[in-house]
């Protein structure tokens, strides 16, 4: 009973709807709750969010995240929750990017607890680094998640905007002791008040799509994700930007 919800979280490419939608290439997403997986991302606001891994109404995962410009750069903190009867997880973090957009060296420290329902307990340190940069239409990322851990990510992105409202990306995911992946996503700007975010990976084959409102200074985002084998996963955020 505790794969499945383990297995949901442990991808965190899935935790926020933005990411979610863009296959965790986080350098194309403004969303505070992005920082989660990356401390490169540079908007200002806080974020709600809510995911429902697979369709499994016992598995549901919540989320807090804010981000904010600082003195030489940029900073946020924030919080995923999973609760399930037999598994529980919680992930508190923090992060500083040092340098702006054109480049940036960025430190996120994440403060895990796990629970089960056989009474056990564990808590314990991950840290996640990130160096990118752009210049005019062309952009690149280096992300290395929960450095030394058996899960760890290397994640190596390069983003191209060939117009104006128009951003795609690709990027090479590699696992030491998994499989790796290839991934693409891109996001539209189709008017004023609406984005749509779409994305592919090869391992496994998954698609994901979302689309963003931007009403005034709060925005709303919905995305869901495939799975070969499983149900969809649905995700909702409600975000205020200042």
């Amino acid at each position: 009973m505790c794969a499945l919800p383990y297995q949901a979280f442990a991808d965190l490419s899935e935790d926020n709807a933005s990411a979610a939608a863009l296959a965790g290439i986080t350098s194309l997403s403004d969303s505070p709750s992005s920082l989660t997986l990356s401390p490169l991302v540079w908007g200002n606001g806080t974020v709600f969010g809510y995911h429902l891994p697979f369709g499994d109404s016992q598995s549901q995962v919540w989320g807090f995240h804010t981000g904010s410009d600082v003195p030489l750069g940029h900073a946020g903190f924030g919080v995923n929750w999973l609760n399930h009867p037999h598994y529980q997880h919680r992930d508190y973090y923090v992060c500083y990017a040092l340098g702006d957009e054109s480049l940036a060296l960025g430190y996120t420290q994440h403060l895990v607890w796990e629970g089960f329902s056989t009474g056990e307990a564990y808590l314990g340190w991950q840290s996640d680094m990130a160096l990118g940069g752009s210049y005019n239409e062309y952009g690149a990322e280096f992300r290395w998640l929960r450095i030394g851990k058996g899960d760890a990510q290397i994640h190596i992105s390069a983003i191209y905007q060939p117009y104006e409202h128009t951003k795609i990306a690709s990027a090479y995911v590699y696992q030491p002791r998994g499989r790796d992946s290839f991934r693409s996503a891109c996001t539209v700007e189709v008017a004023k008040m609406m984005t749509i975010l779409s994305s592919w990976q090869s391992e496994p084959s998954r698609f994901g799509i979302g689309i963003r409102l931007n009403p005034g200074a709060g925005n709303i985002t919905y995305a869901i994700r495939t799975h070969p084998e499983l149900a969809l996963s649905h995700f909702i955020e409600v975000g205020f930007s200042w």
